[in-house]
């Protein structure tokens, strides 16, 4: 998924619990964000410490987020432009969230706290101490996934539930990435190779609007 947004838009730290619990994979096309991880598996040796990565344009990073963590990331520049994949759908019935100052877990935001703008669902997100809706340390995750989603991180599931940040982010199109691209002519995914070397399945166009 896709969004352009504006410096000090702050969103997280979110997660979804099983049975739908995702994987992200997260990375800037344009601007720059810090990135951050949080570990929630309860009883685990990290649990409750977190990772800062910072992503932007010129250092290309990616950032896999396991599930079993919760994730946040805070914008440094005006117009940027975050991308993720996750492999499985939003669920507002498992969706769960972390206070982003949880004095516990210590992130520093790098921006003053007045330059930053949440919605306000994530205002009144729980300490991580104040709730049990968490991972168990042995959480054990699995390497079937069965849809890999490319959808856009500001959705109108968003929209309803964040209107005091529908002005300030918003979908963009494929055409209108900083660096478009044509997709060359030999990028076909070998699903049997895929399924043989990592035991995932990649449904077809058709057989993904049935898993829907």
């Amino acid at each position: 998924m896709n969004l352009k947004v504006n410096k000090g838009i702050l969103r997280g730290l979110h997660y979804q619990l099983a049975p739908v619990a995702q994987r992200k994979l997260v990375r800037v096309i344009h601007g720059s964000v810090f990135d951050v991880v949080v570990d929630i598996r309860r009883g685990s040796p990290p649990f409750g410490q977190h990772v800062l990565v910072e992503l932007n344009s010129t250092n290309k990073r990616q950032l896999l987020v396991p599930r079993g963590f919760t994730h946040a990331f805070v914008v440094l520049e005006d117009d940027t432009v975050f991308a993720y994949k996750v492999d499985n759908y939003y669920s507002p019935e498992y969706d769960r969230g972390i206070s982003f100052k949880d004095a516990k877990i210590n992130i520093d935001w790098i921006l003053n706290d007045e330059n930053l703008k949440l919605s306000e669902k994530d205002q009144k997100q729980p300490n991580l101490n104040e709730t049990d809706d968490l991972f168990n340390k042995d959480y054990i995750e699995s390497n079937d996934i069965n849809v890999i989603i490319n959808t856009a991180a500001y959705t109108a599931v968003d929209k309803e539930e964040e209107p005091d940040l529908a002005d300030k982010i918003n979908p963009i199109e494929t055409n209108a990435y900083h660096t478009p691209a044509s997709r060359p002519h030999y990028s076909l995914i070998n699903k049997t190779k895929i399924k043989g070397t990592s035991n995932i399945y990649i449904p077809y166009g058709k057989d993904s609007l049935e898993i829907c």
